[in-house]
C-alpha cells in the first residue's frame, strides 16, 4: 500500500495557494463565446455519497460557452504519487428552468502502462456516458434537482441517481441541504435507497481588497453504508 507523506501534501497545498487568482473569464472579439477556467482543492474526493479518494485532490475545470450551450472538461488528480486520475468531457445546454448535460467519465489508473482511452467498444471501454437532466432553481424557487442516467460503457448496470437540494443564504454564508439516492443496485448503492445526504456551507474569505477566496465544507452521510464524511475545499476563481 502506498503511504502518503503528510508534509509533501501540505507543501503541495501551499503551492496551489500561490496560484491565486487562478480564475480566467474571457470573451472573444465577436462577443459570441465566453470561456472560464477555475479549480478546486478538496481534502478528499467525494462523488454522490461515494468516497473515490481519501487524499487531497486538485480538480480543474475549463468551459467554453456559446449562448446557452457549453462544452468543457473536468478533472481530478490526487496530490500524491499513484492513484487514479479522472478526465471528463461535458457537453450541455442550460436554460432558465431546466438543462441537460452529456458527460463522458474516464478514470485512468497510473499503476498500469496503458488505459486504452480510444477504445469505445461497449464490452471493453473504460469510458462511461451519462445523461443529466437538471433544474437549477430560481430566486422564487430555492431548490435544485438532478436526474442522472448512465447509459453506455463501463457501468453495465446503467446506474441512475436522483438528487434534490434546498439552497439558502444566511449572513455571509451560502449553503444547501441535499439528499440523493438510486432506484436500483449499481454504482451508487447495493440496493434502492438514499445514498447521499448532508449540508454544504460556503463563505468567501478576504485575501486582498480585490480578491476573495471561496472556502466551503460539506458534511456528507451515506445511510446505506452508514458512513459519514467531512470535506473541506477551496475554490480558486
Amino acid at each position: 500500500m502506498h503511504k502518503i507523506n503528510p508534509f509533501l501534501s501540505v507543501k503541495k497545498v501551499f503551492f496551489f495557494l500561490w496560484l491565486i487568482p487562478l480564475y480566467v473569464n474571457g470573451q472573444d472579439s465577436s462577443g459570441c463565446f465566453t470561456y472560464t477556467l477555475s479549480a478546486e482543492l478538496v481534502s478528499k474526493y467525494m462523488w454522490r455519497g461515494v468516497e473515490l479518494s481519501n487524499a487531497p485532490n486538485i480538480q480543474p475545470t475549463a468551459t467554453l460557452n456559446y449562448k446557452d450551450f457549453y462544452f468543457g472538461f473536468w478533472g481530478s488528480s490526487p496530490l500524491q504519487a499513484g492513484g487514479s486520475h479522472e478526465a471528463d468531457l461535458v457537453l450541455g445546454w442550460q436554460g432558465k428552468y431546466w438543462g441537460f448535460c452529456l458527460t463522458d467519465y474516464f478514470v485512468m489508473d497510473h499503476s498500469i502502462e496503458r488505459n486504452y482511452y480510444f477504445d469505445w467498444s461497449e464490452n471493453k471501454t473504460n469510458h462511461d456516458l451519462s445523461l443529466d437532466i437538471t433544474f437549477p432553481g430560481t430566486d422564487k424557487i430555492p431548490f435544485r434537482a438532478l436526474a442522472a442516467f448512465n447509459f453506455y460503457g463501463l457501468d453495465k448496470q446503467h446506474s441512475r441517481y436522483y438528487e434534490v437540494a434546498w439552497m439558502f443564504t444566511k449572513d455571509e454564508f451560502e449553503g444547501e441541504i441535499f439528499a440523493g439516492g438510486t432506484d436500483h443496485e449499481g454504482w451508487y448503492g447495493s440496493y434502492e435507497g438514499v445514498v447521499n445526504t448532508g449540508i454544504m456551507l460556503k463563505k468567501s474569505i478576504k485575501i486582498t481588497d480585490k480578491y476573495r477566496l471561496p472556502l466551503f465544507t460539506r458534511l456528507i452521510v451515506n445511510p446505506q453504508k452508514e458512513n459519514v464524511y467531512l470535506v473541506l475545499g477551496l475554490k480558486f476563481e
